[in-house]
């Protein structure tokens, strides 16, 4: 990949994907705020009135569910990835960074989700993209088959299900 990508940079000729975060994020993270504040508060108060095992309680449930909370909010905001010419890179919520070239992932037509999904494996990784989840999906596809490095990486049921989604009949 280029240095640029590398550091951060976008490309001109570059893609980004994202999960649609609609209200999702904006919901979990009002949710996780409120939920804080309140175990905070019911701790408190219990332990200013000497109920010291329901302020444990409080505290302990109400911080697992908090956390529980968090994780769900940052699952939905940290999925972004860029993809160029010279191959994909960007976070996944569960293993971080990626960062690989075209040779180094597999396009490929997710059996076990609805039509128009493809999953790609970078590595050890495996994400699956569709027009529904992720933002950016259309110009995605442009982009693979457009570039041959990443036409190259199209499994036939994947080469088919692109065809498809670009109607794009064979001659």
């Amino acid at each position: 990949m280029s240095e640029e990508t590398r550091h951060g940079a976008i490309e001109p000729w570059a893609v980004q994907l994202h999960l649609h975060r609609g209200v999702g994020w904006g919901l979990y993270g009002t949710a996780t705020a409120v939920v804080l504040a309140l175990v905070l508060a019911g701790v408190a108060a219990n332990l200013s009135s000497g109920e010291l095992v329901i302020a444990c309680v409080i505290g302990v449930v109400g911080l697992a569910l908090t956390a529980l909370l968090a994780y769900l909010t940052y699952s939905i905001v940290t999925p972004s990835l860029t993809a160029t010419a010279d191959g994909i890179s960007g976070r996944l919520s569960r293993r971080g960074r990626v960062d690989a070239e075209w040779e180094e992932v597999t396009i490929d037509v997710d059996d076990d989700a609805p039509a128009g999904t493809i999953r790609l494996d970078i590595g050890e990784e495996s994400v699956s993209v569709s027009g529904r989840s992720w933002v950016g999906f259309g110009g995605f596809l442009l982009l693979v088959a457009s570039t041959p490095q990443a036409a190259a990486r199209l499994t036939q049921p994947a080469r088919d299900e692109l065809s498809r989604l670009l109607h794009i009949e064979d001659r």
